[in-house]
């Protein structure tokens, strides 16, 4: 007999939920929240999150770390959220990327904060071996139904979607950002 199927880690249905709930609590306290990377890419072309990613992913436009521990801090006054690299990682590691984890859905959601420069926004991670960047054209926001909700995206998100993995109509088995994505800073 067949060995019957592992049942998921992952569940993406409360991981959209627990994304929803934060994209709910910023706009509450004025924060312009946009999903961004496979969360993006999930809702725009497939009404959902993938069922095999491990989080959520929100970007905004902050560039300043009082206002991401504001934020972070927010979030975190429950016992519901928790950001153990906001207490564990050098405060510097924040200014990219941190990692909220909900207690309640037991669910990941990343917040990756856009960074202004001349002439394109960054965004990134910081791993062990330094900061992963990506670059983006720039963009400005609209607001656009995704799996019956509203969000704010970027209005050229077709063009940002190419940006970040080339030909996103169709389907990839293995994908690494750190790896495949085209709009890999030089510098990461």
């Amino acid at each position: 007999t067949p060995a019957e199927p592992k049942k998921a880690l992952f569940d993406s249905q409360k991981t959209l939920d627990s994304m929803n709930d934060i994209v709910d609590i910023l706009t509450a306290n004025d924060l312009v929240t946009f999903p961004v990377f496979g969360s993006l890419l999930g809702l725009v072309r497939d009404a959902k999150l993938f069922d095999h990613d491990k989080d959520a992913d929100i970007g905004l436009f902050i560039e300043d770390y009082e206002e991401i521990h504001r934020i972070v801090s927010m979030l975190c006054k429950s016992d519901r959220f928790a950001a153990p690299t906001m207490v564990k990682d050098p405060k510097e590691n924040a200014m990219w990327n941190v990692g909220v984890y909900d207690n309640e859905k037991n669910a990941s959601v990343d917040l990756f904060f856009f960074h202004k420069k001349d002439t394109h926004y960054e965004t990134g991670v910081n791993t062990k071996c330094g900061t992963v960047k990506w670059v983006f054209k720039p963009f400005e926001l609209e607001k656009v139904t995704l799996a019956g909700k509203e969000y704010w995206v970027p209005a050229n998100y077709e063009e940002h979607l190419t940006e970040i993995y080339g030909e996103w109509r169709e389907t990839v088995v293995v994908w690494e950002s750190l790896l495949n994505c085209p709009n890999l800073s030089k510098d990461s």
